[in-house]
């Protein structure tokens, strides 16, 4: 319609494009000063890997002073380069047809008809990277209900061959949902979807029941894996499966669960009875105190528990008792494992003191926390959006996202923001085969514009990653 109207308006089409290019142009003259201030070497080429734009600028840092008379002009030309390389890669983050298409249920049937080829298409590490890593095997529980696309890339980004990999799907997703899955699923020997599925409701049992079926089944899995981890649809790894097993190695058979004492506004939770339906009902009817020796922590409902902290939990009465006391709480997958990681006798278990340093299962940012971090806020605003007082992650996160010491980050989502997880597939991937330096320098160009745009207020455009991921993140 714009280009009709254009055709039919010559003079007022040219005046708009005009008036469109010069604002255009003084908006990406001040981004450029402004990175140019930060980093003068920083630039961005349309079709040089990274790895080819690094050696170009180790071959700047080798080679010493330029030749007299040439310097400043040579500089002047290298300027006038990067600006024009980072205007283009502006003009094309904001271009439609760069946009995002989302995989969906029937590409991924239709993908997965010939898994040799799917496996290959999308880049699936097929063999242990190392001894380390062969000989410590993982187990995940995977719990999803929607979004095929994130589930795949999720699974691609931890996936190992010598780990195990239990899915749940929420039983009420859509019948094309549940294909989908099954048909990536029957693509690896090591993947599998749960036998006993649970229509999960939010802050329900249900939840805690999706990973007690997958934690059953993992235990007659085959496969002697060490430790056990959740996730859900929307998180994203922050380590590699090498620095994943490295730290779990290291803590010599300690569990990694969030664990709180209680504040007193979240104990109606499990002081009253709770109904589901639809939804999780509070009632007035007051619950008898639990059975255990132990007073009632709170936490984070992804955990890593070794695999004698998963046997114990179903051999162990006293557990079984509790878990069957929490049934009709509220959200007791934030209570249930933040209080056996207290119980004393229980595998992986510690005590809890007041000067524990502590454990936060997910790199989250809530919304009532978020803010002005020199006022006091615990980290900058979400440049994403927010959806249950959670930010679902934009690329302007990724700078603090990766700077958190958790193994994972919640939430991230392609349609929301794909440059996003674009970002973190390719530093990650980096990172598992060794390309670090790659990685960082590749970083340092994403910090430096995230803090640019932030700035400016401009957290929406995708300017880093769009172009240099279409051309080489499933093809490298």
């Amino acid at each position: 319609m714009a280009g009709s109207f254009l055709k039919e308006q010559p003079r007022l089409g040219r005046g708009l494009l005009g008036l469109a290019g010069s604002v255009f142009s003084l908006v990406v003259s001040s981004l450029i000063q402004t990175a140019h201030q930060r980093d003068p070497l920083v630039y961005f080429t349309r079709a040089t890997p990274v790895q080819e734009r690094l050696e170009r600028s180790r071959d700047r840092s080798n080679a010493g002073t330029p030749p007299a008379g040439r310097g400043e002009r040579h500089l002047l030309a290298d300027h006038r380069w990067e600006r024009q390389e980072m205007e283009w890669a502006l003009l094309n983050s904001i271009t439609v047809s760069l946009k995002h298409q989302a995989i969906t249920e029937e590409d991924y049937l239709n993908m997965t008809q010939n898994c040799r080829s799917f496996v290959r298409a999308r880049k699936y590490i097929t063999v242990p990277l190392s001894p380390e890593e062969e000989h410590f095997p993982l187990a995940y529980s995977m719990v999803i209900h929607q979004s095929i696309e994130m589930f795949e890339r999720l699974l691609r980004s931890i996936y190992a061959p010598q780990n195990v990999y239990c899915i749940h799907v929420d039983r009420k997703s859509p019948s094309q949902f549940h294909a989908a899955v099954r048909a990536i699923a029957s693509c690896f020997h090591n993947v599998f979807v749960a036998a006993k599925l649970e229509w999960v409701t939010y802050a329900g049992w249900s939840r805690v029941q999706a990973d007690l079926n997958c934690m059953k089944e993992l235990l007659d899995s085959p496969v002697p894996w060490r430790y056990f981890i959740n996730v859900c649809g929307q998180d994203f790894p922050l380590k590699t499966n090498r620095e994943i097993v490295r730290s779990l190695r290291a803590l010599n058979g300690f569990n990694v669960i969030e664990s709180d004492p209680a504040p007193g506004f979240k104990k109606k939770r499990w002081q009253y009875h709770h109904d589901t339906l639809d939804q999780v009902v509070l009632t007035a009817q007051l619950k008898d105190q639990p059975n255990i020796s132990t007073s009632i922590f709170v936490g984070s409902a992804y955990f890593m528990t070794t695999r004698e902290f998963v046997s114990h939990v179903f051999a162990s009465a006293e557990i079984q008792a509790f878990l069957k006391w929490s049934e009709d709480t509220y959200s007791p997958d934030e209570h249930v494992w933040a209080t056996l990681h207290r119980m004393p006798n229980v595998p992986g278990s510690i005590p809890y003191t007041q000067e524990a340093i502590r454990t936060l299962g997910r790199a989250v940012k809530w919304s009532f926390e978020a803010g002005d971090v020199a006022r006091g806020a615990l980290y900058p605003p979400c440049t994403g959006r927010y959806r249950h007082l959670v930010c679902v992650y934009g690329a302007g996160d990724l700078q603090w996202v990766v700077c958190q010491r958790c193994y994972f980050a919640n939430k991230f989502d392609s349609i929301m923001d794909n440059t996003a997880v674009q970002c973190m597939e390719e530093y990650l991937r980096n990172r598992t085969l060794g390309k670090s330096m790659a990685g960082l320098e590749l970083w340092g160009r994403l910090k430096i514009w995230a803090t640019s745009l932030s700035e400016k207020g401009i957290s929406r455009w995708n300017i880093m990653c769009s172009r240099y991921f279409q051309a080489n993140l499933v093809t490298d």
